[in-house]
């Protein structure tokens, strides 16, 4: 039997903000049957306590279904229903869904492990959403489930607490299946946690980090010394540690003009000293800046949300 599924990676969960905005998509769900679905996965990561919220509007079915037809089911679910029990670092959890993506249109999944993931999430169906007679108890990893058929447009959302972001590190799957034969087109809408779009409310308003370049100066063997400082009301999302190469968060140096070289936050900040309002920390870089004018950045391409995002730079002339 061929597997008809796919596991779509969104670079945007690990190289744009790390708070992500809210993201649209077009998706074709094409048919599949009961026992073997056409499935989708899409990954959703959080880094801060909030509400998921995922919308799907069925924009076309060809060939058109019964009107009380409802084939297509969609499910949050955690790392657990792929078998994942461990802690993941961000390069890991990039890494699995890379090794997932691994897909042979013509026949199957690489690997005998995704292989089993795909089956196990194929078995979702009927324990997590079967009929109401035969229905189970849905496993733990499942947080929220619907059917959904012909002209409809369903919403879930799911509200995640800091223990809960802890523990599973805010790392989510939303799986779609069609069990009919029709070819479903749909509009898809997932908002995370630190979106805009989720209007904070008098009581309970959204705060976030503010990283500024506090000063920029020498210490007494005439090297640069640059002091940066979390200014803002908010935390910086612990992931901010974890990311690395192009998506780290790093603090960049400019020489006249010319970019020197830079550190990344875990080097920077080993103690995590700027994750907590008010915390300040001072790294020195093995370079005499007499004669220079120099520039510091902190967190240029912008990985942490911030309350102000343009006040991260700061110019000094020595």
């Amino acid at each position: 039997m061929r597997i008809r599924s796919l596991i779509f990676i969104f670079a945007l969960s690990l190289a744009c903000t790390i708070a992500e905005a809210g993201q649209q998509y077009d998706v074709t769900l094409y048919g599949g049957t009961v026992k073997d679905p056409y499935t989708l996965y899409y990954p959703v990561e959080i880094t801060e306590p909030g509400q998921i919220e995922i919308t799907i509007q069925i924009t076309s079915v060809t060939p058109a279904m019964a009107s009380d037809e409802r084939p297509i089911s969609a499910m949050l679910v955690d790392l657990r229903a792929f078998g994942q029990k461990k802690p993941m670092t961000t390069p890991e959890w990039k890494k699995w869904l890379q090794k997932a993506n691994k897909y042979n249109p013509a026949e199957y999944f690489a690997g005998d492990e995704i292989r089993h993931w795909v089956s196990s999430m194929k078995g979702l169906l009927k324990s997590a959403l079967g009929k109401k007679k035969k229905r189970k108890k849905a496993p733990d990893y499942v947080h929220r489930g619907t059917y959904y058929g012909r002209s409809t447009r369903v919403t879930m959302k799911y509200a995640v607490d800091a223990p809960e972001l802890s523990k599973y590190q805010g790392r989510y799957v939303l799986v779609l299946n069609n069990t009919s034969r029709s070819e479903v087109h749909q509009t898809m809408g997932i908002i995370t946690p630190g979106d805009p779009s989720q209007q904070a409310t008098a009581d309970a308003p959204r705060e976030h980090a503010d990283l500024v370049i506090k000063g920029i100066g020498t210490n007494r063997d005439g090297n640069l010394t640059v002091t940066v400082a979390n200014i803002g009301k908010g935390k910086v999302p612990a992931r901010g540690w974890e990311l690395q190469g192009e998506n780290a968060v790093t603090l960049m140096i400019a020489r006249n003009g010319k970019s020197w070289g830079g550190v990344t936050l875990p080097r920077m900040d080993a103690k995590k000293r700027l994750m907590n309002p008010g915390g300040r920390v001072r790294y020195t870089f093995n370079l005499n800046p007499t004669g220079s004018e120099i520039t510091a950045t902190i967190d240029a391409s912008h990985k942490i949300r911030e309350s102000n995002e343009n006040n991260n730079s700061l110019n000094k002339s020595f």
